[in-house]
């Protein structure tokens, strides 16, 4: 946008009452495909309360009717949407006409969902293959046949509502393709065709999606808005030399799906454009439409279906109804790479439930230090503020004081309302629990990169030794024990001290690896009380009641490591007896395999660099560093390769003091990719930051900015906000959204 009209936002309460005033104005009906997600949501409920705005006002003419249809993926997604509205609209009588499907507010707003999906045939495009044998056959060209025969989704979903005065796209396009068009890729390479599977899919969006919408708009819709979206977190920068989508900042994907996304959100833009729809460009690629205590994580489908037929997962804990829910697995240690003994014994599986998820729409749920560890890295909107932009459009058209779309483009640039997405994360004392708590998971899925969700976990660790470290259990009574035992989370949090800067650097090295690798193999009462430090034979009288806590406790903790490797993330540390052990659930997202046994990552590490000439050690110390393993090993991993390449033996180091560490980092140019772990790294990082923070000056005021964001306790001592301390990590390491005035953040290095 370009926010060269002081009167912006003046004109909108005149115009309700311009249209409030509008006899010819009667009936509005809108279409949100993808309405029940974080921006199509959003539109549905500002449509409402607009309407009911200009009802309101409409004392001697007929009340405007307003119908809206919203899709959902599923039942799932449309239920919680339904509650929702109620939510947002409680003040206000919804009646329901039929379950899930009809709803009214009132006598002139009605809401109808449905189903709908974007998909490809994949039966009608797998059938080119067998045409392949023609001396005339062409891919690209079949393919296109193959499009042009396939049913029309927007189309056939529209023409049953007739005459529309709105209609909104908020379904991601670009994600869609990058993540369900594998089949397109298939093909190109059974085929060994010399197509560009690029191609292939921009023909697919043209000679389907496009033309699609395209009849759409001629026909049905007086509007078409595009809710679009770089794929990228919003990571784009509108300046003298026209838009540009930036990669620096890949919390979304893996490189090569992002640079799809990236690709085909480049392409749709220009796509829409030249058909003449509205193209709102949002700058958040998440949003907070709920937030849910005590909710079942939803398993990734993607995942799930990479786990279905391995032998060491049980295929009644992925199957029928329960297959929604993420299942934890206790994964044994892989200690040999190479060691193809026996399958990995999962064990069964508990069901996860999350203390505090944050809902956003169609991304599904995320934890607390996830979204505000992106949300200040990203500088994003609200989805009721692109609400806003949208329902505007389609309830008054083009605004006179302000041109929102301009060339038939809007890119919506963060504004001082992305305050209320920060403000929600820390407004509430169950939120902050779920940050500062010994056994809240720090990181639930794909929200940010493997890397992101690892340095997350590591900090987690990091919560939970501190925590227990400052557990005293020498005074409490056997009523105390049981009640303990009864409500445990309660218990933790307030009988253990705060995590704080100081506390963890009060640990040097040693102590640091050898209390997180026996916080690594606690199993049960002993274990736990010898972690604990604690001395059961002395404590006769409570001899049960002690046993008996510290055996719920130990199961806590090993169903808190369980669901990190559950989620994908593997965690490597030093056992007790000096060894490295890697512990993996059945799935290890920063490679993104699932696993029968051990040749299977071997195999993978091998086929990542053979064409290198890398061995597979080397690709695995890369991954471990660049992907997003925890590594809470005494050492230091470094890199500033992105990928694999001839020459990553000289680009991943391995450094076993800080002062190492140290050297090699004034060697990185400003701007130059890099990036660390292990727990040298982490605590020279953590102590980096906080002789910034603790030398801060209050007299400065905003002066510090950044700085001022950690709180200081009452008793002088700083908090460990992992969602803090991985802003300033992704800040330092370059990951930062640059626009202009991010500098004020932290700057590149440690």
């Amino acid at each position: 946008m370009n926010p060269r009209n002081p009167y912006q936002y003046v004109s909108h309460d005149s115009r309700l009452h311009q249209l409030a005033s509008d006899r010819n104005r009667t009936r509005n009906r809108v279409l949100i495909f993808g309405g029940t997600g974080a921006v199509g949501g959003a539109v549905v409920v500002q449509l409402i309360r607009e309407t009911m705005k200009v009802n309101a006002l409409r004392a001697t003419i007929d009340p405007i009717e307003l119908d809206v249809i919203a899709t959902g993926l599923t039942d799932r997604d449309i239920a919680y949407f339904v509650n929702r509205l109620i939510l947002s609209f409680e003040s206000s009588h919804i009646e329901k006409v039929r379950s899930l499907r009809h709803y009214r507010i009132g006598d002139h707003i009605r809401i109808r969902f449905r189903h709908f999906r974007v998909a490809i045939d994949v039966d009608s495009v797998r059938q080119v293959a067998s045409h392949s044998d023609r001396e005339d056959f062409s891919l690209r060209d079949s393919l296109r046949e193959v499009y042009a025969g396939m049913a029309r989704p927007f189309v056939s979903f529209v023409e049953d509502f007739g005459e529309l005065d709105g209609v909104v796209v908020a379904i991601p396009v670009a994600s869609v393709m990058a993540y369900t068009m594998g089949v397109l890729d298939e093909l190109a390479q059974q085929q060994d065709s010399e197509e560009d599977p690029f191609q292939l899919k921009e023909d697919f969006l043209r000679e389907v999606v496009i033309r699609d919408l395209d009849e759409v708009s001629n026909r049905y819709s007086r509007e078409v808005i595009i809710a679009h979206t770089t794929a990228v977190g919003g990571m784009y920068r509108v300046d003298g030399e026209g838009e540009q989508i930036a990669l620096g900042f890949a919390h979304s994907a893996s490189g090569k799906l992002l640079f799809e996304k990236k690709h085909f959100a480049d392409f749709l833009t220009e796509a829409y454009r030249e058909s003449g729809f509205r193209v709102l460009i949002t700058a958040a690629a998440i949003g907070i439409d709920a937030v849910m205590f005590q909710t079942h994580l939803p398993a990734n489908s993607a995942i799930r279906s990479l786990l279905e037929g391995k032998k060491a997962v049980s295929l009644d804990d992925l199957s029928g109804t329960r297959s929604a829910s993420i299942w934890l697995y206790p994964g044994r240690c892989l200690e040999n790479l190479k060691n193809d003994a026996d399958p990995l014994d999962f064990g069964s599986g508990e069901e996860l439930v999350v203390d505090v998820a944050v809902r956003s729409g169609e991304n599904g749920l995320f934890s607390i230090d996830n979204c505000y560890a992106l949300y200040n890295v990203m500088k994003v909107t609200v989805p009721e503020e692109l609400a806003l932009v949208v329902s505007r459009q389609i309830l008054f058209g083009d605004e006179p004081h302000r041109e929102f779309f301009e060339n038939g483009v809007c890119y919506f640039t963060e504004t001082e309302n992305a305050r209320f997405a920060l403000q929600v994360l820390s407004s509430d004392a169950r939120l902050q629990r779920s940050q500062l708590g010994p056994l809240s998971v720090k990181a639930y899925q794909a929200l940010g990169s493997s890397t992101h969700q690892g340095r997350l976990h590591e900090l987690g660790l990091v919560i939970l030794l501190l925590r227990l470290s400052s557990l005293e259990l020498e005074s409490l009574s056997k009523s105390q024990l049981q009640a303990a035992q009864a409500n445990l989370d309660d218990f933790l949090w307030s009988s253990t001290s705060p995590p704080y800067f100081e506390d963890f650097l009060a640990f040097d090295l040693t102590e640091l690896a050898e209390g997180i690798g026996r916080l690594m193999e606690v199993d049960g009462p002993e274990s736990m009380a010898s972690f604990l430090k604690f001395d059961l034979a002395s404590h006769e009288e409570n001899e049960k009641e002690l046993q008996s806590f510290l055996g719920v406790l130990a199961q806590r903790i090993q169903i808190y490591r369980s669901t990190i490797t559950s989620l994908g993330i593997p965690i490597l540390y030093r056992r007790p007896g000096g060894e490295d052990a890697l512990l993996v659930g059945p799935y290890i997202a920063p490679m993104d395999i699932a696993l029968n046994n051990t040749m299977d990552l071997y195999r993978d590490l091998e086929k990542r660099g053979r064409p290198h000439g890398v061995d597979p050690r080397t690709v695995w110390d890369w991954v471990v560093v660049n992907n997003g393993v925890v590594d809470v090993r005494p050492h230091a991993l470094v890199t500033h390769a992105k990928d694999v390449q001839a020459d990553l033996s000289d680009r991943v180091k391995r450094f076993s003091n800080e002062k190492e560490l140290v050297e090699w980092l004034e060697t990185i140019r400003h701007g130059q990719y890099f990036t660390t772990t292990g727990l040298i790294a982490l605590r020279l990082r953590i102590s980096r930051l906080w002789e910034k923070i603790r030398n801060r000056h209050i007299q400065l005021g905003t002066g510090e900015t950044w700085k001022n964001l950690f709180q200081l306790d009452s008793n002088g001592k700083f908090l460990i906000v992992p969602g803090l301390v991985e802003t300033v990590r992704m800040y330092a390491e370059g990951l930062g959204k640059t626009t202009g005035t991010e500098t004020l953040w932290p700057g590149h290095g440690y």
